[in-house]
């Protein structure tokens, strides 16, 4: 701290060199950032090899024995996992649906009434077209930021 009597300008000159400027921080934020999306896509990426790789061994392994074979093939498709849990009947699990159904209701039922309108002559939506992961991504990419930066930078970055 510099003393009382050095006077306004000096201890703005002191803060300034001592405090680190909020632009620069932004900017090291921003790297770190940057720099954890990308570790964990290559996580992602070698995550996705060592499985591949894995489970090619495994289906090359069995090959030979059938009931090996399929069972690798069943935990590879998440088939034979454990059976859902008995702490839970039927009638709790339809009765918690129909209150989460009722709830919603009653929270819309002051709501006004949907509107919808009616395509424009000559306008036809007739074809569909497959699309894959890239295209999605490149989709949202594209829209416009309309939450906080911290959530946007998730789905912006993958």
């Amino acid at each position: 701290m510099v003393a009382p009597w050095a006077g306004y300008f000096a201890n703005v000159a002191v803060h300034s060199t001592t405090s680190p400027d909020e632009s620069a921080v932004a900017a090291a934020a921003a790297d770190a950032k940057a720099a954890w999306y990308n570790q964990r896509r290559l996580y992602r990426q070698l995550r996705r090899r060592k499985s591949a790789e894995f489970w090619s061994r495994k289906i090359d392994a069995d090959q030979a024995d059938p009931r090996s074979l399929w069972r690798s093939v069943d935990n590879l498709l998440g088939r034979g996992r454990m059976p859902a849990s008995d702490l839970i009947d039927v009638e709790a699990f339809n009765q918690f649906f129909a209150e989460k159904v009722s709830k919603v209701r009653s929270s819309t039922s002051g709501a006004t009434p949907s509107t919808f309108s009616r395509c424009r002559p000559g306008v036809s939506f007739m074809t569909f077209s497959s699309v894959n992961v890239d295209d999605v991504i490149d989709a949202v990419r594209q829209l416009p930021d309309r939450r906080p930066p911290s959530h946007v930078g998730v789905i912006r970055s993958c």
